[in-house]
C-alpha cells in the first residue's frame, strides 16, 4: 500500500496518522521528501508526526519552519495553533495576528477566538467573535461565542447569538440549551418555557461540529433539569418544579443549591414544614465557612 504511486504524499501521511499509522505517515513524508516536493503541507506532516510522537518540541520547529517557508500560507500557522491553543493560547494567537499581516481572507479571526476559547480564556473569546460577522461563524463557532457571553453573564448577548444560530440549527441541542438558559436568566420566564419545549422535545441528540467535522453526542444533563425547575416556578406552578429538581438531584448530589430551591417552592404553596426541611438540609451540606458567613452576615 505504501509503495503506490499518489499525487499529493501529505494528503496521505495525514490519512495515516488519522488511523493511527505513524510508520505509514513517515513513508509519504520521506517520499514527498525525496521527489523534493517540499510544500507547506509536508512541513505540517513532519510536525504532525512529531507530534504524533508526543515530541512537542521537534513538532513545533517544524510547525514553525512552514510559516517560515510560506507566511502566506495558512496551514503551518494552523498547526502551531492548534498544538499551542490550551496550554500557551497567548502564543498561538500572537503567531495567528501575524498572518493577519499578510491576509485577512483565511478565518485567521475566527481562529483567533477559537483558541482563546480553547485556552479558557472566555473573555477574550467574546471580545474576538464581537469582531466578527455572524453570518461567517461556523455552528461550533456560534456556541463558542453564546457560551462565551453566557460564561461571562451576558445573556442579553448569548441570547442574541444563540438565536442567530438557531435560525439555521432549529434541532440543536446546544443552541436550543443556550436559549433556555439565557431566557431563564433574564427572568422571561414565558419565552424560557417555550425553549424548554424546544430543548426537550425538538432537539437532536447530535449536532455536526463543522470545524473538525465530527458528529458530537449530547444529552440531558442535570443543570437541565435544574434550569426546568426554576421555569416552572417562574410560571408558578411550583409542585412540578419541585419535581424537576429533584431529579436534578438524583443526577448530582452535589448540588446543595437546589434544596435551597426546593425549599422555597415549597414555602410558595404554604408547605411550610416541607420547606423548613429542605432548608435544614441545605444547610447542612453548606461547608463550614459558608455557614459562619450565614450567622455573621
Amino acid at each position: 500500500l505504501h509503495d503506490r504511486v499518489h499525487t499529493d504524499p501529505a494528503e496521505h501521511g495525514h490519512e495515516c496518522l488519522k488511523k493511527g499509522d505513524i510508520a505509514g505517515a513517515e513513508h509519504y513524508y520521506d517520499l514527498g521528501y525525496r521527489q523534493k516536493r517540499i510544500t507547506t503541507s509536508i512541513i505540517c506532516l513532519a510536525g504532525d508526526i512529531a507530534l504524533a510522537k508526543n515530541d512537542l518540541e521537534q513538532a513545533d520547529y517544524y510547525y514553525g519552519r512552514a510559516i517560515y517557508f510560506d507566511p502566506r500560507d495558512p496551514r503551518g500557522y494552523w498547526h502551531y495553533a492548534d498544538m499551542h491553543k490550551k496550554q500557551e493560547p497567548q502564543l498561538a494567537v500572537q503567531r495567528l495576528k501575524k498572518l493577519l499581516m499578510y491576509r485577512d481572507d483565511c478565518r485567521a479571526k475566527q481562529k483567533i477566538a477559537e483558541v482563546w476559547y480553547a485556552g479558557n480564556k472566555v473573555k477574550e473569546a467574546a471580545a474576538a467573535y464581537d469582531s466578527i460577522p455572524l453570518d461567517s461563524l461556523y455552528r461550533d463557532e456560534i456556541v463558542n461565542y453564546a457560551m462565551s457571553a453566557y460564561l461571562l453573564q451576558d445573556y442579553e448577548k448569548s441570547l442574541s447569538v444563540s438565536l442567530h444560530g438557531q435560525k439555521s440549527n432549529p434541532r440543536d441541542l446546544v443552541l436550543n440549551r443556550l436559549v433556555m438558559y439565557n431566557y431563564t436568566d433574564l427572568r422571561q420566564y414565558d419565552k424560557a418555557m417555550d425553549a424548554s419545549e424546544r430543548l426537550f422535545n425538538q432537539s437532536d441528540r447530535e449536532a455536526v461540529n463543522d470545524s473538525v467535522q465530527e458528529r458530537e453526542r449530547g444529552d440531558f444533563s442535570y443543570l437541565d433539569y435544574i434550569y426546568y425547575g426554576y421555569i416552572l416556578n417562574g410560571n408558578g406552578r411550583y409542585q412540578e418544579g419541585i419535581e424537576q429538581f429533584n431529579r436534578a438531584l438524583s443526577m448530582n448530589s452535589e448540588r446543595t443549591d437546589v434544596l435551597l430551591a426546593i425549599s422555597k417552592a415549597y414555602e410558595n404553596i404554604g408547605a411550610y414544614p416541607k420547606a423548613i426541611e429542605h432548608y435544614k438540609l441545605y444547610m447542612d451540606r453548606l461547608p463550614q465557612e459558608e455557614k459562619t458567613a450565614f450567622v455573621v452576615y
